[in-house]
């Protein structure tokens, strides 16, 4: 299936509108019927396109959260009322993800509090939280990199532009904007990903989302065990990987999404200025 096929079948399947040309030309594929609804022939071509799984990495102490995070682990913390990492499982799950792993290290008991709500997650556990960077939590995934998001737990999710159910290609989110002072990155006329870097001007802000289709995901998991063969690799991001160790190995595109879709929370200073109620927090 061609990505123009993809993105037309992707149309039908979130209700959005179609031109006469596009329905003839799905309907000569037996993709949609005469309600213009889609066929088994097209759910059974979508697939191998079908996003299995979703890892949470959550292992972190969030440091610049404190004092909030003193007695809960950054991802549980609530924002207005809801958990962080609440607004990634209910898009996750939306998609019809149910296969979800949650990587946790710092305070990582207080993490049962979500089987509550979410019975079937599964947990990994990363001793090295506190010890090396998040390539650690990579590490203890590097199994699962099989049609998968790869998820960073410290967002406030709420475009429907997050997670979907279906990828085309492996890729990395992210939004335009004029500057910013977090991680950031360039793309090619092809959206590409290079010049990876933290803080940049007329550029695309990363978000830590990314989907891994089978053959990049092998790739993946191949290039992390050989950097971190490298101890110096330790204290470095896990996409140090793709855009810095190996980046001539790796084309990974950039998924974009609203800006307004998704906000990340940086420190208790930002959070206050989310939710008001932490303005007189004391542990």
């Amino acid at each position: 299936m061609n990505k123009e096929t993809f993105n037309l079948l992707m149309k039908v399947y979130e209700k959005d509108s179609l031109s006469n040309e596009d329905i003839l030309y799905l309907q000569s594929l037996n993709y949609i019927d005469n309600n213009h609804n889609l066929t088994d022939k097209a759910f059974s071509d979508l697939e191998p396109y079908k996003v299995k799984r979703a890892i949470i990495m959550a292992a972190g102490f969030g440091s610049r959260m404190v004092p909030v995070t003193l007695t809960t682990p950054k991802p549980l913390v609530k924002v207005n009322g809801v958990r962080i990492i609440d607004t990634l499982l209910d898009k996750i799950l939306k998609a019809d993800i149910k296969e979800i792993y949650i990587i946790r290290g710092y305070l990582k008991e207080k993490f049962y509090e979500l089987k509550s709500d979410y019975p079937f997650i599964k947990f990994i556990d990363n001793n090295l939280y506190n010890k090396e960077n998040n390539i650690s939590s990579a590490m203890r995934a590097i199994d699962l990199f099989d049609n998968t998001y790869f998820c960073e737990a410290d967002f406030v999710c709420s475009g429907n532009d997050i997670i979907k159910k279906y990828q085309y290609n492996s890729n990395y989110l992210g939004t335009k904007v004029n500057s910013t002072d977090d991680w950031c990155f360039d793309v090619d006329k092809d959206d590409v990903i290079h010049n990876y870097r933290k803080g940049g001007t007329n550029c695309i802000q990363a978000f830590g989302i990314s989907y891994w289709n089978k053959q990049d995901g092998k790739l993946l998991q191949e290039k992390l065990k050989e950097m971190y063969k490298d101890e110096s690799s330790h204290n470095d991001f896990w996409e140090m990987c793709m855009f810095h160790y190996f980046k001539e190995d790796f084309k990974l595109k950039c998924r974009y999404c609203k800006k307004e879709s998704i906000v990340e929370i940086d420190s208790f200073d930002e959070l206050c200025s989310i939710d008001k109620s932490y303005l007189n927090y004391k542990n």
